[in-house]
């Protein structure tokens, strides 16, 4: 009681490998790498509380559908993603969906 979560996002795009690790003693383990993890991981160090921050490879996908006041010198973008204003966006069996053609 008297606990508050508080998330901060951070989201890159781009190509991820997957590699398989192991195999030894029955352990499999697996671990992704790729330049979106990295800008995933620079976005979220520009993020406070309750914010998302996109790379700029992710801004150039989205950026028609969100608005932004806010960019970074490296070229990370804040969404202003609370307004309720979200272009784009359908809503499929409960979930809502981003929908563009790529």
């Amino acid at each position: 009681e008297g606990v508050r979560l508080s998330v901060k996002i951070g989201i890159g795009y781009g190509t991820v490998s997957i590699l398989h690790i192991g195999g030894v003693h029955h352990r499999m383990e697996y671990l992704a790498v790729g330049d979106p993890l990295l800008q995933a991981f620079q976005a979220e160090h520009h993020a406070v509380a309750g914010q998302i921050i996109v790379s700029k490879q992710a801004w150039d996908l989205i950026g028609e559908f969100f608005t932004s006041e806010v960019k970074f010198e490296d070229g990370y973008v804040l969404l202003d993603w609370r307004d309720g204003d979200i272009k784009g966006v359908r809503k499929q069996k409960g979930l809502a969906m981003l929908h563009t053609e790529l």
